[in-house]
């Protein structure tokens, strides 16, 4: 579990430039259980200030463009199938019902 800790605090910085201040574990959960032995460690962070410029690292062949917007718009990009990434769109739907939690 600690290495899951380790790697969001890394790539969160790595691929978004922020930097975290809190971090709360979720669950872990198998992609498609039978099939593989993928687990998927699922997180929500809150942020204090962006250190860099983010967009992945280079060397490992990572192009990835940042995009920042209201929980309101993120719900109707799902509505118009312009995020279709099952990952995305669990942890959008599980936040917008669980806000309350985090805030």
């Amino acid at each position: 579990m600690e290495a899951a800790y380790q790697a969001a605090y890394r790539e969160a910085k790595e691929e978004t430039g922020w930097h975290i201040n809190q971090l709360y574990h979720l669950f872990a959960l198998y992609s498609s259980p039978g099939i593989t032995t993928e687990k998927l460690y699922y997180f929500i962070a809150s942020v204090d200030k962006q250190d860099q410029k983010g967009g992945g690292l280079r060397q490992e062949g990572e192009n990835i463009e940042i995009l920042e917007m209201k929980l309101t718009l993120a719900f109707e990009w799902i509505k118009e199938n312009k995020i279709v990434d099952l990952k995305t769109v669990f942890l959008l739907q599980y936040f917008g019902n669980n806000i309350n939690l985090f805030m």
